[in-house]
Protein backbone atom coordinates (compact mmCIF):
# COMPACT_ATOMS: atom_id res chain seq x y z
CA UNK A 1 0.00 0.00 0.00
CA UNK A 2 3.12 2.28 0.87
CA UNK A 3 4.56 1.71 -1.96
CA UNK A 4 1.25 2.49 -4.09
CA UNK A 5 0.69 6.10 -2.32
CA UNK A 6 4.36 6.91 -3.40
CA UNK A 7 4.30 6.04 -6.68
CA UNK A 8 0.76 8.23 -6.95
CA UNK A 9 2.23 11.15 -5.35
CA UNK A 10 5.31 11.01 -7.95
CA UNK A 11 3.21 10.85 -11.09
CA UNK A 12 1.14 13.26 -10.11
CA UNK A 13 3.28 15.89 -8.96
CA UNK A 14 3.74 18.85 -10.87
CA UNK A 15 6.35 20.78 -10.67
CA UNK A 16 8.50 17.22 -9.85
CA UNK A 17 10.35 18.81 -6.96
CA UNK A 18 7.35 19.29 -4.84
CA UNK A 19 8.06 15.76 -3.68
CA UNK A 20 11.29 15.44 -4.21
CA UNK A 21 11.67 12.93 -1.01
CA UNK A 22 9.23 10.81 -2.67
CA UNK A 23 10.50 10.51 -6.02
CA UNK A 24 13.81 9.47 -4.48
CA UNK A 25 12.24 6.57 -2.72
CA UNK A 26 10.65 5.17 -5.75
CA UNK A 27 11.98 3.01 -8.53
CA UNK A 28 10.10 4.53 -11.69
CA UNK A 29 11.11 4.10 -15.15
CA UNK A 30 11.24 6.90 -17.92
CA UNK A 31 9.25 5.60 -20.22
CA UNK A 32 9.67 8.51 -22.50
CA UNK A 33 10.55 12.35 -22.79
CA UNK A 34 8.21 14.27 -24.13
CA UNK A 35 8.67 18.37 -24.76
CA UNK A 36 5.17 21.00 -24.07
CA UNK A 37 5.24 24.41 -25.34
CA UNK A 38 7.93 24.73 -28.09
CA UNK A 39 7.07 26.17 -31.32
CA UNK A 40 10.31 27.06 -32.58
CA UNK A 41 12.54 24.60 -30.97
CA UNK A 42 12.70 21.27 -31.66
CA UNK A 43 12.26 18.70 -28.72
CA UNK A 44 14.91 16.82 -29.72
CA UNK A 45 17.14 19.98 -28.95
CA UNK A 46 15.38 20.46 -25.70
CA UNK A 47 16.15 16.44 -24.80
CA UNK A 48 19.88 16.99 -25.72
CA UNK A 49 19.93 18.74 -22.19
CA UNK A 50 18.62 16.49 -19.99
CA UNK A 51 20.90 13.08 -19.97
CA UNK A 52 17.78 10.71 -19.49
CA UNK A 53 16.95 8.34 -22.07
CA UNK A 54 13.39 5.51 -22.20
CA UNK A 55 14.05 2.81 -19.80
CA UNK A 56 16.25 4.51 -17.58
CA UNK A 57 15.50 4.57 -13.93
CA UNK A 58 14.18 7.83 -12.35
CA UNK A 59 16.87 10.65 -11.50
CA UNK A 60 15.81 13.70 -9.13
CA UNK A 61 19.19 15.25 -9.56
CA UNK A 62 19.57 14.99 -13.11
CA UNK A 63 16.05 16.93 -13.39
CA UNK A 64 17.21 19.16 -11.29
CA UNK A 65 20.13 19.65 -13.28
CA UNK A 66 18.50 19.71 -16.50
CA UNK A 67 15.48 22.24 -15.85
CA UNK A 68 19.08 24.64 -15.05
CA UNK A 69 20.98 23.97 -18.12
CA UNK A 70 17.75 25.04 -20.02
CA UNK A 71 16.36 28.22 -18.41
CA UNK A 72 20.03 29.58 -18.22
CA UNK A 73 19.58 29.39 -22.49
CA UNK A 74 18.09 32.29 -23.75
CA UNK A 75 15.83 30.55 -25.66
CA UNK A 76 13.24 30.13 -22.55
CA UNK A 77 11.30 32.48 -20.34
CA UNK A 78 10.14 29.27 -18.16
CA UNK A 79 11.31 25.96 -17.80
CA UNK A 80 9.16 23.54 -16.15
CA UNK A 81 9.63 19.61 -16.06
CA UNK A 82 6.65 17.26 -14.25
CA UNK A 83 5.77 13.75 -14.58
CA UNK A 84 2.80 12.24 -16.49
CA UNK A 85 1.54 8.74 -15.59
CA UNK A 86 2.68 5.91 -17.59
CA UNK A 87 1.07 3.15 -20.12
CA UNK A 88 1.75 0.41 -17.36
CA UNK A 89 2.75 0.27 -13.28
CA UNK A 90 6.18 1.69 -12.60
CA UNK A 91 6.74 4.20 -15.95
CA UNK A 92 6.67 7.37 -15.88
CA UNK A 93 6.59 10.02 -19.00
CA UNK A 94 9.04 13.37 -18.35
CA UNK A 95 7.22 16.90 -19.33
CA UNK A 96 9.05 19.28 -19.96
CA UNK A 97 7.26 21.98 -20.45
CA UNK A 98 8.78 25.40 -21.64
CA UNK A 99 7.69 29.01 -22.72
CA UNK A 100 9.62 30.13 -25.29
CA UNK A 101 11.17 33.96 -25.72
CA UNK A 102 10.59 35.94 -28.69
CA UNK A 103 12.36 35.28 -31.69
CA UNK A 104 13.80 38.81 -31.92
CA UNK A 105 15.18 39.64 -28.90
CA UNK A 106 15.86 43.47 -28.40
CA UNK A 107 18.15 44.42 -25.03
CA UNK A 108 18.63 48.08 -24.09
CA UNK A 109 21.35 49.38 -21.84
CA UNK A 110 21.68 52.98 -20.70
CA UNK A 111 23.91 54.71 -17.78
CA UNK A 112 25.34 58.00 -15.93
CA UNK A 113 28.74 57.33 -14.67
CA UNK A 114 30.97 59.25 -12.57
CA UNK A 115 34.19 57.24 -12.31
CA UNK A 116 37.86 58.28 -12.88
CA UNK A 117 37.26 62.07 -12.53
CA UNK A 118 34.78 62.40 -15.26
CA UNK A 119 31.23 62.41 -16.48
CA UNK A 120 29.61 60.36 -18.98
CA UNK A 121 26.86 58.41 -20.75
CA UNK A 122 26.85 55.06 -21.71
CA UNK A 123 24.23 53.68 -24.28
CA UNK A 124 24.10 50.10 -25.20
CA UNK A 125 21.95 48.01 -27.43
CA UNK A 126 21.33 44.83 -29.21
CA UNK A 127 19.04 43.25 -31.28
CA UNK A 128 18.91 39.24 -31.84
CA UNK A 129 17.35 37.06 -33.82
CA UNK A 130 17.44 33.40 -32.16
CA UNK A 131 16.12 31.40 -35.30
CA UNK A 132 18.13 32.95 -37.91
CA UNK A 133 17.54 30.95 -41.35
CA UNK A 134 14.79 28.63 -39.82
CA UNK A 135 17.42 27.12 -37.25
CA UNK A 136 18.14 27.46 -33.88
CA UNK A 137 21.12 29.68 -35.08
CA UNK A 138 21.57 33.21 -33.47
CA UNK A 139 22.97 36.22 -35.45
CA UNK A 140 22.82 39.09 -32.85
CA UNK A 141 23.93 42.65 -33.04
CA UNK A 142 25.44 44.52 -30.05
CA UNK A 143 26.60 48.66 -30.10
CA UNK A 144 27.84 50.56 -27.52
CA UNK A 145 28.48 54.12 -27.24
CA UNK A 146 30.08 56.15 -24.42
CA UNK A 147 29.61 60.20 -24.70
CA UNK A 148 31.94 62.67 -22.48
CA UNK A 149 29.48 65.17 -20.45
CA UNK A 150 32.29 66.73 -18.06
CA UNK A 151 35.74 66.37 -17.10
CA UNK A 152 38.69 64.34 -18.88
CA UNK A 153 37.71 62.53 -22.18
CA UNK A 154 36.14 59.86 -22.14
CA UNK A 155 34.40 58.08 -24.81
CA UNK A 156 34.33 55.84 -27.70
CA UNK A 157 32.22 53.34 -29.82
CA UNK A 158 32.19 49.57 -29.58
CA UNK A 159 30.07 47.21 -31.90
CA UNK A 160 29.97 43.53 -32.57
CA UNK A 161 27.95 41.49 -34.92
CA UNK A 162 28.19 37.78 -34.08
CA UNK A 163 26.69 34.79 -35.24
CA UNK A 164 26.34 30.88 -33.04
CA UNK A 165 25.39 27.92 -33.89
CA UNK A 166 24.24 26.07 -30.22
CA UNK A 167 23.76 22.63 -32.11
CA UNK A 168 27.23 22.42 -34.20
CA UNK A 169 26.67 19.56 -36.77
CA UNK A 170 23.29 18.50 -34.84
CA UNK A 171 25.41 17.67 -31.58
CA UNK A 172 23.84 19.00 -28.36
CA UNK A 173 27.68 18.82 -27.38
CA UNK A 174 29.43 21.06 -29.53
CA UNK A 175 28.73 25.04 -30.29
CA UNK A 176 30.22 27.27 -32.70
CA UNK A 177 30.84 31.33 -32.08
CA UNK A 178 32.14 33.65 -35.14
CA UNK A 179 32.26 37.57 -34.89
CA UNK A 180 33.38 40.60 -36.51
CA UNK A 181 34.02 43.41 -33.71
CA UNK A 182 35.25 47.28 -33.73
CA UNK A 183 36.79 49.27 -30.79
CA UNK A 184 37.48 53.00 -30.67
CA UNK A 185 37.58 54.03 -27.43
CA UNK A 186 39.69 56.41 -25.36
CA UNK A 187 40.06 56.36 -21.97
CA UNK A 188 41.50 58.99 -19.54
CA UNK A 189 42.77 58.04 -16.24
CA UNK A 190 43.65 61.14 -13.42
CA UNK A 191 47.49 62.29 -13.81
CA UNK A 192 47.34 62.56 -17.67
CA UNK A 193 47.42 58.63 -18.34
CA UNK A 194 45.22 57.28 -20.78
CA UNK A 195 44.45 54.01 -23.18
CA UNK A 196 43.57 54.52 -26.27
CA UNK A 197 42.42 51.61 -28.66
CA UNK A 198 41.50 51.14 -32.32
CA UNK A 199 40.73 47.62 -33.08
CA UNK A 200 38.96 45.65 -36.25
CA UNK A 201 38.90 41.61 -35.52
CA UNK A 202 37.38 39.21 -36.75
CA UNK A 203 37.26 35.53 -34.74
CA UNK A 204 35.93 32.17 -34.13
CA UNK A 205 35.82 29.33 -31.72
CA UNK A 206 34.58 26.12 -30.92
CA UNK A 207 32.96 25.11 -27.40
CA UNK A 208 32.26 21.62 -26.30
CA UNK A 209 29.75 21.22 -23.37
CA UNK A 210 31.44 19.34 -20.17
CA UNK A 211 29.15 17.45 -17.49
CA UNK A 212 26.31 19.75 -15.92
CA UNK A 213 27.13 23.27 -16.07
CA UNK A 214 30.37 23.25 -17.68
CA UNK A 215 32.29 23.84 -21.38
CA UNK A 216 35.61 24.36 -23.08
CA UNK A 217 36.05 26.57 -25.98
CA UNK A 218 39.39 27.16 -28.53
CA UNK A 219 39.32 29.87 -30.58
CA UNK A 220 41.59 32.29 -33.21
CA UNK A 221 41.48 35.41 -33.39
CA UNK A 222 42.78 38.26 -36.00
CA UNK A 223 42.76 41.72 -36.01
CA UNK A 224 42.70 43.33 -39.06
CA UNK A 225 43.42 46.97 -37.79
CA UNK A 226 45.35 47.03 -34.20
CA UNK A 227 46.11 50.41 -32.53
CA UNK A 228 46.84 50.55 -29.14
CA UNK A 229 48.61 53.11 -27.19
CA UNK A 230 49.16 53.50 -23.36
CA UNK A 231 50.41 56.28 -21.04
CA UNK A 232 51.38 56.44 -17.57
CA UNK A 233 53.77 58.34 -15.77
CA UNK A 234 56.41 56.26 -13.79
CA UNK A 235 57.88 56.77 -10.27
CA UNK A 236 60.15 60.00 -11.45
CA UNK A 237 56.94 61.99 -13.00
CA UNK A 238 58.43 61.17 -16.61
CA UNK A 239 55.58 59.47 -19.04
CA UNK A 240 55.69 55.58 -20.42
CA UNK A 241 54.39 55.26 -23.82
CA UNK A 242 53.66 52.03 -24.72
CA UNK A 243 52.15 50.37 -28.28
CA UNK A 244 51.46 47.39 -28.94
CA UNK A 245 51.74 46.49 -32.55
CA UNK A 246 52.43 42.95 -32.27
CA UNK A 247 49.37 41.65 -30.66
CA UNK A 248 47.14 41.07 -33.77
CA UNK A 249 46.25 37.21 -34.18
CA UNK A 250 46.15 34.36 -31.84
CA UNK A 251 44.58 31.26 -30.43
CA UNK A 252 42.82 31.28 -27.21
CA UNK A 253 41.49 29.13 -24.94
CA UNK A 254 38.27 29.36 -22.53
CA UNK A 255 36.45 27.73 -19.74
CA UNK A 256 32.94 28.60 -18.45
CA UNK A 257 30.48 27.54 -16.22
CA UNK A 258 26.94 28.68 -15.53
CA UNK A 259 24.48 27.25 -13.05
CA UNK A 260 22.22 29.97 -13.00
CA UNK A 261 18.17 29.68 -13.08
CA UNK A 262 17.83 32.70 -15.18
CA UNK A 263 20.49 34.74 -17.50
CA UNK A 264 19.07 37.72 -16.80
CA UNK A 265 17.20 37.25 -13.37
CA UNK A 266 19.16 34.74 -11.50
CA UNK A 267 17.73 33.81 -7.86
CA UNK A 268 20.32 30.96 -7.70
CA UNK A 269 24.00 29.57 -9.14
CA UNK A 270 26.55 30.45 -10.10
CA UNK A 271 28.54 31.97 -13.55
CA UNK A 272 31.94 31.65 -14.85
CA UNK A 273 33.71 33.00 -18.06
CA UNK A 274 37.27 32.65 -18.54
CA UNK A 275 39.53 33.18 -21.32
CA UNK A 276 43.25 33.06 -21.89
CA UNK A 277 45.60 34.53 -24.71
CA UNK A 278 49.18 34.55 -25.66
CA UNK A 279 49.13 38.36 -24.13
CA UNK A 280 46.15 38.51 -22.02
CA UNK A 281 43.75 36.72 -19.55
CA UNK A 282 40.23 37.41 -18.30
CA UNK A 283 37.84 35.74 -15.52
CA UNK A 284 34.60 37.18 -14.65
CA UNK A 285 32.88 35.32 -11.83
CA UNK A 286 29.08 35.71 -9.97
CA UNK A 287 27.31 33.90 -7.24
CA UNK A 288 23.82 34.47 -6.60
CA UNK A 289 21.49 33.69 -3.59
CA UNK A 290 17.92 33.69 -2.27
CA UNK A 291 17.16 35.86 0.59
CA UNK A 292 13.41 35.41 0.45
CA UNK A 293 10.58 35.07 -2.24
CA UNK A 294 11.37 38.77 -3.43
CA UNK A 295 15.32 39.47 -2.68
CA UNK A 296 18.88 37.86 -3.96
CA UNK A 297 22.31 39.00 -3.04
CA UNK A 298 25.29 38.41 -5.20
CA UNK A 299 29.42 38.67 -5.13
CA UNK A 300 30.75 39.35 -8.30
CA UNK A 301 34.69 39.33 -9.30
CA UNK A 302 36.04 40.62 -12.91
CA UNK A 303 32.86 42.19 -13.66
CA UNK A 304 29.69 41.07 -14.81
CA UNK A 305 30.15 37.62 -16.72
CA UNK A 306 28.55 36.92 -19.46
CA UNK A 307 26.55 34.15 -20.93
CA UNK A 308 27.93 30.79 -23.19
CA UNK A 309 27.43 32.70 -26.13
CA UNK A 310 27.96 36.16 -25.57
CA UNK A 311 29.36 39.73 -23.22
CA UNK A 312 27.50 40.81 -20.85
CA UNK A 313 26.17 44.18 -21.70
CA UNK A 314 26.77 45.98 -18.35
CA UNK A 315 29.13 48.09 -17.11
CA UNK A 316 30.39 46.78 -13.94
CA UNK A 317 33.43 47.44 -11.22
CA UNK A 318 35.99 44.54 -10.55
CA UNK A 319 34.33 43.24 -7.23
CA UNK A 320 31.33 43.83 -6.29
CA UNK A 321 28.54 42.73 -3.34
CA UNK A 322 25.22 43.08 -5.12
CA UNK A 323 21.41 43.18 -3.68
CA UNK A 324 18.84 42.66 -5.64
CA UNK A 325 14.68 43.05 -5.10
CA UNK A 326 11.32 42.12 -7.19
CA UNK A 327 10.00 44.99 -9.24
CA UNK A 328 5.85 43.59 -9.68
CA UNK A 329 4.94 43.05 -13.24
CA UNK A 330 2.50 46.17 -14.42
CA UNK A 331 1.31 46.87 -17.71
CA UNK A 332 3.12 50.38 -17.29
CA UNK A 333 6.46 51.58 -18.68
CA UNK A 334 5.60 49.31 -22.09
CA UNK A 335 4.37 46.38 -20.12
CA UNK A 336 6.47 45.03 -17.02
CA UNK A 337 6.92 40.83 -17.52
CA UNK A 338 9.22 41.02 -14.28
CA UNK A 339 12.03 43.61 -13.58
CA UNK A 340 14.24 43.94 -10.51
CA UNK A 341 15.85 46.72 -8.44
CA UNK A 342 19.49 46.94 -7.52
CA UNK A 343 22.61 48.34 -5.55
CA UNK A 344 26.06 47.38 -5.90
CA UNK A 345 28.81 48.66 -3.62
CA UNK A 346 31.94 48.17 -5.22
CA UNK A 347 36.14 48.37 -5.89
CA UNK A 348 37.98 48.93 -9.38
CA UNK A 349 42.00 48.56 -9.67
CA UNK A 350 43.75 50.48 -12.66
CA UNK A 351 47.14 49.36 -11.28
CA UNK A 352 50.33 51.88 -11.52
CA UNK A 353 49.18 55.09 -13.09
CA UNK A 354 50.64 58.00 -11.44
CA UNK A 355 54.20 57.97 -9.93
CA UNK A 356 54.56 54.39 -9.20
CA UNK A 357 51.38 54.68 -6.91
CA UNK A 358 48.47 51.97 -7.71
CA UNK A 359 45.12 53.70 -8.70
CA UNK A 360 41.88 52.37 -7.62
CA UNK A 361 38.18 53.32 -6.86
CA UNK A 362 35.18 52.70 -4.57
CA UNK A 363 32.07 52.64 -6.35
CA UNK A 364 28.15 52.65 -5.78
CA UNK A 365 25.84 51.29 -8.66
CA UNK A 366 22.21 51.41 -8.36
CA UNK A 367 19.33 50.60 -11.04
CA UNK A 368 16.27 49.32 -12.59
CA UNK A 369 16.72 45.70 -14.75
CA UNK A 370 13.29 45.29 -17.00
CA UNK A 371 11.72 42.54 -18.81
CA UNK A 372 8.94 44.15 -20.59
CA UNK A 373 6.79 43.33 -23.45
CA UNK A 374 7.42 46.52 -25.44
CA UNK A 375 10.90 47.12 -25.50
CA UNK A 376 12.86 44.05 -24.36
CA UNK A 377 15.19 44.08 -21.81
CA UNK A 378 15.76 47.34 -20.04
CA UNK A 379 18.83 48.29 -17.91
CA UNK A 380 18.82 51.83 -16.16
CA UNK A 381 21.68 52.86 -14.05
CA UNK A 382 24.15 55.40 -12.07
CA UNK A 383 27.40 54.93 -11.22
CA UNK A 384 29.64 56.85 -8.75
CA UNK A 385 33.36 56.05 -7.83
CA UNK A 386 35.98 57.95 -5.52
CA UNK A 387 39.77 57.49 -6.57
CA UNK A 388 42.03 56.34 -4.10
CA UNK A 389 45.92 55.56 -4.31
CA UNK A 390 47.76 53.65 -2.30
CA UNK A 391 50.91 55.21 -0.55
Amino acid sequence: MKSILLLLLAVTCTPIFCHAESLKQTSLIVEDVRCKGNVLTKCSFIRGFLHVSPGDPLDEDEIQNAKLRLSSLPDFVSVHIYLDKGSAKGLAFVVVEVVEADRVENEFSAGTSSRLSSLYQTVEGRVADRNAFGTKDTVNLDVEAIVPIDGPTHHGIYSRLQFVDPTLLDSNKYFLISGISYQNTLINYPYDAFDKTDQLGIDLSVGRRLFDYSYVTVGYLERLISQSVSQSRGTGGLFSTDRDPNNNKGWSLGYGWNSEDDPYFPTRGSRLNSSFGLSWASVRFRKTWSIGPDSTWSVQLGGTPGTQYRASLNESQDFSVGYQHVISASDGLGGINRGRWYVEPGFSYYGSLAYGKQLGEWGLKGGIRLDTKVFGLVDLYVIASTSEQAK
